[in-house]
């Protein structure tokens, strides 16, 4: 579906409240902290913003990535993948890729999402629980389908979250099975350093 990729980096460069995705890796490994507290249940009852088209992201235990205005107008068709470089004090966590087009309009349109346990990627049958406070690599490709045309002058967005809310399982990242964990184990909050080494790749269609 696709005959080119657009390669863009996570940078701990500021783009007003977000983050910059860059087409040109960092010159220097300059890590972007990410924390999240399990042991706080005062989100349980939120009420998540978001959508198809929707004016406000659900950053909640996320960080944003912008990119810069597309030059021309892009199609993006096929599957998503990325490698994310990370220094984590767990033993594991999930995470959610959000992809968003924001038009000059100011309106978001979201993107096929991935949703993953770290434990799990590269071997759905294998769990490998990571090493804390050693430097880890992860290599992703989502597994939904995408095609859309992107406007010129539109963004791209990247929400990169940790999965904390009622409806779904919580991994409390103690390496024992995630159906055995209580909130006892959730007394340390997770520490993760992203490193700018890592990107996310669109493939695109011309």
């Amino acid at each position: 579906m696709a005959n080119s990729s657009l390669r863009l980096h996570l940078t701990n460069a500021r783009s007003g409240a977000s983050y910059r995705l860059s087409a040109a890796r960092p010159v220097e490994n300059n890590p972007i902290p990410q924390s999240v507290n399990f042991a706080d249940r005062s989100d349980v009852d939120r009420m998540a913003p978001g959508g198809i088209f929707c004016k406000n992201l659900d950053s909640n235990n996320g960080l944003v990535f912008l990119s810069d205005p597309l030059p021309t107008t892009t199609e993006i068709s096929g599957l998503f993948s990325g490698q994310f470089e990370f220094i984590t004090n767990k033993k594991d966590f999930d995470f959610n890729v959000a992809l968003y087009e924001l038009t000059p309009s100011g309106e978001y349109f979201q993107l096929a999402p991935f949703w993953a346990r770290a434990s799990y990627v590269g071997d759905m049958s294998r769990r490998r629980l990571l090493t804390p406070g050693k430097g880890q690599r992860l290599d992703f490709c989502s597994t939904r389908l995408m095609s859309h045309q992107l406007h010129a002058g539109s963004r791209i967005v990247l929400v990169l979250s940790i999965i904390k809310e009622p409806g779904r399982q919580l991994n409390y990242g103690t390496g024992k099975g995630v159906s055995d964990e209580t909130l006892q184990d959730a007394k340390l909050p997770l520490e993760i350093e992203w490193s700018s080494a890592s990107y996310i790749e669109l493939p695109v269609a011309k």
